[in-house]
């Protein structure tokens, strides 16, 4: 099992779009077993997503999330993620959010 802390970090936004790429990027190369146990996915409200929906526990498991300055960029992290083998869903939303984050797949989460 991967032995990293979960990255915990305020939501900063305005970072651009490659520097929030390299920064997950390099977070999720730190788990030798590799991109596809790896999910990606993009929200308003990341506490909802993570903790709720996907059942990721906060104190235990592996995450990382970032505050795109736009929809776009925060499509476009996801995109490229899931181009290395992430796990998520491609395509666009109705609504703008711009969080893009990631969680290490386990059993207890949903996927």
């Amino acid at each position: 099992m991967l032995n990293i802390r979960p990255y915990r970090t305020s939501v900063k936004p305005y970072k651009s779009y490659t520097a929030i790429y390299k920064e997950m990027k390099e977070y999720i190369e730190k788990d030798q077993d590799g991109f596809s146990h790896w999910f990606v996915g993009i929200t308003a409200d990341y506490k909802r997503s993570l903790f709720v929906e996907h059942r990721v526990y906060e104190n235990d498991d592996s995450y990382i999330f970032r505050e795109c300055p736009n929809n776009r960029a925060a499509e476009n992290v996801k995109a490229s993620l899931l181009k290395l083998g992430c796990q998520g869903a491609w395509g666009g939303w109705v609504n703008t959010p711009t969080v893009v984050y990631a969680y290490r797949r386990s059993y207890h989460t949903n996927p």
